[in-house]
């Protein structure tokens, strides 16, 4: 994103420009189950569901003298945009909260 962000500023036509040697994602699709759950906890498990935060927070707080260590490791994490996640009893449309978040929301969960 920052790459096509510079490009759109500078006009450097590098608008499709992708990095070649990233791999797609293992599991793009994942399901959750919205019944009795706020928005807030759906957008938490979204995102939870992509990356797990909780394991560096984890990492840093048994070894804060190895941040720089972790930092030089860190794990690849990718946008919102290359999950899709499937909402079952999405009661307040919560498929486009996520959109808005970036997540590619499959078309069967989006209520008229």
């Amino acid at each position: 994103m920052s790459i096509h962000a510079l490009s759109r500023q500078y006009n450097l036509k590098l608008d499709t420009w992708y990095p070649a040697d990233i791999k797609q994602v293992h599991k793009p699709d994942f399901n959750i189950d919205c019944h009795n759950l706020s928005i807030q906890e759906v957008i938490n498990k979204a995102i939870l569901s992509t990356y797990d935060v909780l394991q560096d927070d984890k990492l840093l707080r048994r070894s804060p003298r190895e941040f720089e260590e972790l930092r030089e490791n860190y794990p690849l994490r990718r946008e919102f945009h290359a999950y899709s996640p499937h909402l079952l009893n999405d009661t307040e449309n919560i498929s486009l909260v996520l959109n808005a978040l970036g997540f590619c929301i499959p078309s069967d969960n989006y209520q008229i």
